[in-house]
């Protein structure tokens, strides 16, 4: 994936995390064949948490997509290799489809953001042509485009992975649910990028500027130093 609106020392924190995101499958595929202990599952899950947190403080839209893409290929690395391995024993080709579509969308949403590139001024003339065409709109006047549609997709599946993952540790669970936390703000985070490069106040900042008399100072949506 080109590492669009990723610094150097963002786009190697990325590397890091797929490191530790396989470290963290590894340590799994240990225990479940009982050569492993369930300590160093959870260690490896505190390092990969501790890339999402930080991600999601760095409120970089597109660092968000590069870490949930990085985590999802890990996840559909784990489940074809136990299918490989072991495909008698492995019979929910469900989950893997689900997996499947998971990383598709990852891969979708960043050909869509390679094309209108993180300058401001080239996705100002991609919002504003979605804008004029009739199609699903927000209260606000900004375009329900592709992505805007495959975000609360995926934030979904997420929330199912979730509810579906048995005799896991919390641990785990807690890693499903910042990666979930990071698609909510990567959501809020697109709508500002609209937003800003339509010239569209945000309404709820309208109203603080009204009840505090002066103009509020909201950080850049366009927030890359690469």
């Amino acid at each position: 994936m080109e590492q669009i609106g990723l610094s150097a020392s963002e786009a190697q924190q990325c590397f890091r995390l797929a490191t530790s995101a396989n470290a963290y499958w590894k340590a799994k595929d240990m225990v479940l064949s009982s050569t492993g202990i369930q300590k160093s599952v959870d260690n490896a899950c505190r390092r990969v948490q501790r890339f999402f947190t930080r991600f999601g403080s760095a409120r970089n839209f597109f660092l968000l997509m590069a870490a949930e893409r990085i985590m999802c290929i890990a996840d559909l690395k784990h489940f074809q290799n136990s299918h490989r391995d072991n495909p008698d024993a492995f019979h929910n080709t469900i989950i893997l489809k689900t997996l499947q579509e998971g990383v598709d969308q990852m891969d979708e949403i960043s050909d869509k953001l390679t094309i209108r590139s993180r300058d401001a001024k080239t996705f100002h003339t991609y919002s504003s042509c979605t804008q004029r065409i009739k199609g699903d709109h927000d209260r606000e006047g900004l375009p329900k485009d592709a992505i805007r549609k495959l975000l609360p997709s995926h934030r979904t599946r997420l929330e199912n992975k979730n509810k579906g993952m048995d005799g896991v540790s919390g641990e785990e669970l807690s890693l499903i649910g910042l990666r979930h936390a990071n698609i909510r703000k990567a959501e809020q985070l697109y709508t500002a990028m609209q937003r800003e490069a339509l010239s569209i106040e945000d309404k709820s900042k309208k109203q603080d500027k009204y009840r505090a008399g002066r103009s509020p100072h909201p950080p850049n949506a366009w927030n890359c130093s690469g």
